[in-house]
């Protein structure tokens, strides 16, 4: 067997039966593959779904990624690994095969590819979630994006280092931690999308490993662990996502320092990542002083993590954040201002536009990146419309990224100013940008002002989208008339589009028709 590819699952009866026929229908030359189904406990229609495409379905009880996936391995025979989750649609019958083609260089020891949110997801902020989504490829061979949500690795590489079975979260970056010091690399692959549904809230992961043992003790067992320069990085994450989970504990304020040192100090991006989430639910001085020693971290994941951070301390954090703008790095100024802007305070959220206006007006063109995605993140703070004449001056930049980001912001923006901008120019860009991205962004601002005002004009446009060349502009197109329907209780013909190659838009046109019965 050349490709076994494992499907893990809990009561995803909503999503499976799109996910198990994109994966039945894969065009792949290179061989043979079988389909591994992992069942945790569901008591919904999952298990029969997952029965009518699977070659064998395994049964695991108490879940732990790592351990759940070693398990399915052990049970595969191919010679290459994938990785679906069961909410993942593949876009294309070509999912597998473009995966499969980094298989081919022996220095790598794993591919993931790229994946596309809802477009009303919040599960992390837009800048976060377009790391996952972006059409460039790359390649890692320190720190790495890898995520088993849609991935594939050799098996050899699995037998040197399996999972970790004992972490609740991210086992496929420990697992790369593991491999890329051998000198092996990682790629990702943007051609291998899928569509990535069920996250739409803010991740805000809350675990407690050990109810054999009061608050108290679970407390200062994790706090020792923190403590020891040398402790694993599976019991470091677990030690950190425990105080985050127990911080409405009184005995929890003490960690504060402790996870202080951690976010200042440790080598790991992931780990201070976590640290920093967990000091937001602290709500105490040093909690603050180090979140703000947190916005100049290396790594954007723990100054992103920082900033929503501090917005959840709120007015605690607001002067502090204020009087420490001089001292940060310009480069970060960016993550100050989304602090301070989705802080609930007015005065916060009056300096948070005041930045991010100065920061889009800058000449770095990735310091204005990070500004404009900001800016879409805190349109409902007092006075964030002065913002928009500036960010609408980069829709003709020769940058398409920054193109692509203003339309995002600009859509964002359509719920309380759509009025103060010039929607023909998006129209204009959706139907006829050389980019696929920036057409996408386009498209999905064309449906938030649809949304928000109800004009047919911009329903007219999304309706012929749907014939756009790129899969991703007809998704875009796709799920936003999908919730005019459900939210403004619209009627659109699509009877000369009842099907499309693209299963992710072939799953949103089911789901219209539904509406429509």
């Amino acid at each position: 067997m050349d490709v076994s590819v494992i499907v893990r699952f809990h009561n995803e009866e909503k999503y499976l039966g799109a996910v198990m026929e994109a994966l039945s229908l894969q065009e792949f030359p290179f061989g043979q593959y079988e389909i591994i189904g992992v069942d945790n406990q569901s008591d919904d229609m999952s298990n029969s779904i997952v029965a009518r495409y699977a070659n064998k379905i395994l049964s695991v009880g108490d879940y732990l990624p790592g351990e759940a996936l070693n398990k399915a391995i052990n049970q595969t025979s191919g010679k290459h690994i994938a990785i679906l989750s069961a909410h993942a649609i593949p876009a294309s019958r070509n999912w597998l095969s473009t995966l499969y083609t980094h298989m081919k260089d022996p220095n790598v020891a794993g591919v993931y590819g790229a994946q596309l949110f809802p477009i009303n997801s919040k599960f992390l902020d837009k800048r976060d979630l377009d790391i996952f989504s972006r059409d460039q490829s790359r390649i890692e061979r320190e720190d790495s994006d890898f995520w088993n949500a849609n991935s594939m690795f050799p098996r050899r590489f699995w037998e040197i280092q399996k999972f970790d079975e004992r972490t609740f979260e991210l086992e496929d970056h420990h697992w790369t931690k593991m491999i890329l010091p051998l000198g092996y690399e990682i790629h990702f692959e943007p051609q291998a999308l899928v569509y990535h549904y069920s996250h739409i809230d803010r991740n805000d992961r809350v675990y407690v490993p050990n109810l054999m043992m009061n608050g108290r003790d679970q407390i200062e067992m994790a706090i020792d662990v923190l403590e020891n320069s040398s402790a694993e990085w599976s019991e470091t994450m677990i030690a950190g996502l425990t105080l985050a989970s127990l911080a409405h504990s009184y005995h929890n304020r003490r960690a504060a320092d402790v996870l202080g040192q951690v976010l200042l100090n440790h080598w790991d991006f992931d780990v201070r990542w976590r640290a920093a989430g967990a000091l937001g639910k602290i709500p105490n001085k040093e909690s603050v002083f180090f979140l703000i020693e947190g916005l100049s971290d290396p790594s954007f994941y723990v100054r992103d993590e920082a900033a929503w951070s501090l917005a959840r301390l709120g007015e605690l954090s607001v002067n502090p954040i204020i009087n420490s703008i001089d001292q940060l790095n310009p480069n970060n100024l960016s993550f100050a201002a989304l602090a301070l802007g989705l802080s609930g305070v007015e005065a916060g959220e009056r300096c948070a536009v005041a930045l991010l206006a100065k920061e889009i007006k800058s000449a770095d063109k990735a310091r204005i990146r990070n500004a404009i995605y900001f800016a879409g993140e805190i349109v409902r703070v007092q006075g964030s419309t002065i913002l928009v004449s500036v960010i609408a001056g980069f829709l003709d930049d020769n940058d398409d990224w920054l193109v692509a980001v203003s339309c995002w912001a600009l859509g964002c923006f359509s719920v309380i100013a759509w009025d103060l901008i010039e929607w023909e120019v998006i129209q204009v860009l959706a139907m006829m940008h050389s980019d696929e991205i920036v057409r996408f962004e386009a498209t999905v601002a064309l449906g938030k002002v649809a949304l928000a005002t109800g004009e047919s004009d911009f329903i007219y446009t999304l309706s012929d989208l749907l014939h756009d060349q790129s899969s991703r502009v007809r998704y875009g197109a796709v799920q936003s008339i999908r919730m005019l329907i459900q939210e403004r209780k619209i009627n659109v013909k699509l009877d000369s589009i009842l099907d499309d190659n693209d299963f992710g838009v072939r799953y949103e046109l089911k789901l219209i028709q539904k509406l429509l019965q």
